[in-house]
């Protein structure tokens, strides 16, 4: 994101973290865990048509949309368009260090695309609450798998008869423990769905057909 703007000062970061659903409800959960959060963030406003990041980078930073959209594409190919409220850059927390799609701010934006990048290194090891609390890790979660059942949900809607999304109900809903052991089967929850929608964008690009952005 080399012509992105970097938006400094607390108030903007603060104002821009307040629109985006994890960190709101962070925010009202614990507003120190919210601190350290936001100390592991930084704001980019991105013009139409530039690139976020690109299929092969290193995996840094998991990115949340605050205003504007963004196009994801693998292999040359258009796989869909994530809105505000969507994320990004999340697949590679669980299953390996490299981006499998490249990230390109929409051309249909009429205002920079306002981005919210949070450094996933301080997530630290899965069952660690040394820095970030069971609390916040488990929100993190929870907000996660719901966008990405959701996000396969959007195509099987749409692909109702594919017998793909016969796999969906083997993951049953985790149980609200609070403890360790609801993180443990979230985590695990998590890598499946990934994989899933790899698959899902992988059908896609085989077949040549738009089936449904999944991000990156």
């Amino acid at each position: 994101m080399s012509n992105s703007i970097l938006i400094s000062g607390f108030d903007d970061l603060d104002a821009a973290a307040r629109r985006v659903a994890f960190f709101s409800a962070l925010y009202e959960a614990d507003k120190e865990q919210y601190a350290l959060f936001l100390d592991h963030c930084q704001a980019y406003a991105v013009s139409a048509g530039q690139a976020v990041i690109c299929q092969g980078d290193a995996a840094a930073q998991l990115f949340f949309i605050v205003a504007g959209s963004v196009d994801v594409t693998a292999n040359g190919h258009y796989l869909g368009t994530l809105p505000a409220g969507e994320t990004f850059g999340d697949m590679t927390m669980f299953v390996d260090s490299r981006r499998n799609a490249s990230i390109t701010a929409a051309e249909e934006n009429s205002a920079a695309t306002l981005l919210l990048a949070l450094d996933v290194s301080l997530f630290g090891e899965l069952n660690d609450f040394s820095v970030v609390s069971l609390a916040s890790k488990l929100l993190f979660y929870r907000l996660h798998i719901q966008r990405a059942r959701w996000r396969l949900e959007k195509n099987r809607i749409q692909y109702p008869q594919h017998i793909f999304f016969e796999r969906m109900t083997r993951l049953p809903e985790v149980a609200a423990n609070d403890d360790d052991l609801e993180l443990t089967e979230l985590h695990r929850q998590a890598v499946a769905l990934t994989h899933m929608l790899l698959e899902w964008n992988a059908l896609g690009i085989e077949f040549g057909s738009i089936l449904g952005a999944t991000g990156e």
